[in-house]
């Protein structure tokens, strides 16, 4: 159980790079009985994009065969991108962190699997109101199994139209089928705007550590949190993302209500 949550750590952190970078770019525990049946990227199934923007990937006419999914890490969150093969993915990946001027020597290898989500994703947009009305959007279910608070999907938007299709591009960013997600709940957002937190840590100094935090403004947490970091900055954006996900309307919780951060 302890692996499968691990893994479905891992999955749950797709969802908010898409919400962070393409759209301008959780809450009360419930013990996860069983967990859905998620596709984990393979070792294996690594590819090397080339080397900078000029370079393509090249695929043939007849590479169409079965629709892909490939993602890396990139800046704390995995960026994700489908296509009608496993080169056509990559090449769309690859346009992807062209546009958004990466620099492909820091990128690791680009893992791909069959598309998990069966054709649902990506998200086509639909049309919202111009309400302004900050929301979060939070589904307790996958599948018709509970999840942790931790590890359901999330996402936040302007007004609850807003949230509940950016929650359906989070699911694809997760490898979920959006369709399996169930209990959805919204609310307004308790952090007036401040979650997603964004990330800012371009050019700061490699040192992979690990960081903690024990309290959460007055609330000393039951357990610990702590994440793996490429530095010190990455990692206080991702206890951030966590506060995120733990703040709601009964706890007042705001990320940079954050006590102390420790770091090794």
């Amino acid at each position: 159980m302890k692996a499968l949550n691990q893994k479905l750590q891992i999955s749950v952190l797709t969802a908010l790079y898409q919400l962070m970078a393409f759209l301008a770019m959780v809450s009360s525990c419930t013990t996860a009985e069983e967990k859905p049946p998620l596709k984990t990227l393979k070792k294996q199934d690594a590819i090397e994009l080339p080397p900078s923007c000029e370079q393509t990937v090249s695929c043939t006419d007849s590479a169409k065969n079965l629709p892909y999914m490939c993602q890396l890490e990139y800046q704390a969150q995995p960026l994700a991108a489908w296509g009608d093969s496993r080169c056509l993915a990559a090449q769309s990946l690859h346009r992807k962190l062209c546009i958004l001027k990466a620099d492909m020597k820091d990128l690791d290898a680009v893992s791909c699997v069959p598309d998990p989500s069966a054709g649902e994703c990506p998200i086509t947009p639909g049309f919202c109101t111009l309400e302004f009305r900050p929301s979060k959007c939070v589904a307790l279910q996958y599948n018709q199994s509970n999840l942790d608070w931790n590890l359901r999907p999330t996402a936040w938007g302007s007004n609850p139209c807003v949230a509940r299709k950016n929650l359906k591009i989070a699911a694809c960013f997760q490898g979920l089928v959006p369709s399996l997600l169930s209990d959805i709940q919204c609310e307004n957002d308790s952090t007036n705007g401040a979650c997603p937190p964004k990330y800012d840590c371009l050019g700061a100094k490699y040192e992979n550590t690990t960081c903690s935090i024990s309290k959460l403004a007055d609330t000393t947490l039951d357990e610990a949190w702590s994440v793996k970091a490429k530095h010190r900055c990455e990692a206080t954006f991702k206890l951030k993302l966590k506060a995120c996900r733990f703040a709601n309307l009964d706890n007042k919780i705001n990320p940079s209500d954050m006590g102390d951060i420790e770091c090794d």
